[in-house]
């Protein structure tokens, strides 16, 4: 009977463990997110998650976050330069996953990896089993001596290719292409933007969203939702916020 009990016991364990959206790989140090809609990864010591796939197996594109900082020095440092990020389960169970990751930007240069001194960075991120958004809050936090500009938050970029056709905004949609011999082209929009291709509709919520589309072969389509180009010297923390929704076609 004992055997019985404790073998029924794993059992409901194992279920309740399999339920969450969270799942952690101890090989890699991994955790992997999947929801109804997506699914993603949060790389061990990474700020931010990526490999975004469908439940369809389709993908919204490569993406990556490439939010940077500006020194005293006038050197560019790099939030995605972060190895060692501390990370935090707020909740994770078979509806809800939040999880918070925090580090700080960094220049990954010859001959060694150099921090942004007195500033720290908390990501966090929210899923819900039945949705297609994930909720996004980014918190800064610096010394009082500290300044430097915040040249993006929230920055998505897509890798090599740009799967989108058309951007729509402000109840209006138009083709998402650079005419003529221009370089680049931004759209800069209060609350929302929506970019759409074949396989996938990428929505961005934010107080300011920002999309832009250039000839840059490695990252040729972004959108950011955060700071940009932001002085930072007075406050000692500052919080933006953002909901990414992405739904396959």
């Amino acid at each position: 009977m004992k055997y019985l009990l404790f073998f029924l016991s794993l059992t409901a364990v194992f279920h309740i463990h399999a339920a969450a959206l969270g799942r952690f790989d101890s090989v890699s140090g991994n955790w992997h997110v999947k929801t109804d809609h997506f699914a993603c990864t949060f790389l061990e010591g990474s700020m931010f998650p990526g490999e975004f796939r469908f439940s369809n197996g389709k993908t919204p594109g490569i993406i990556l976050f490439r939010d940077t900082a500006t020194g005293k020095d006038g050197k560019t440092y790099a939030l995605y330069e972060e190895r060692r990020a501390e990370t935090q389960i707020i909740r994770n169970d078979k509806t809800h996953f939040i999880i918070e990751r925090t580090g700080g930007f960094f220049r990954n240069s010859s001959p060694v990896i150099t921090p942004l001194q007195g500033v720290k960075v908390t990501c966090r991120y929210e899923f819900e089993k039945n949705s297609s958004a994930v909720r996004l809050r980014i918190t800064y936090r610096k010394t009082k001596e500290t300044i430097c500009t915040i040249n993006s938050g929230l920055r998505l970029v897509w890798y090599y290719t740009n799967p989108f056709t058309t951007l729509s905004a402000g109840g209006k949609t138009e083709n998402f292409v650079l005419s003529g011999n221009k370089k680049i082209r931004f759209w800069d929009v209060p609350r929302q933007l929506t970019l759409a291709g074949k396989e996938a509709e990428v929505t961005l919520q934010a107080p300011r969203a920002i999309a832009s589309l250039s000839r840059d072969r490695n990252y040729p389509c972004s959108l950011n939702g955060g700071r940009w180009q932001y002085q930072w010297r007075k406050e000692d923390t500052l919080t933006d916020e953002a909901v990414l929704l992405l739904k396959a076609k």
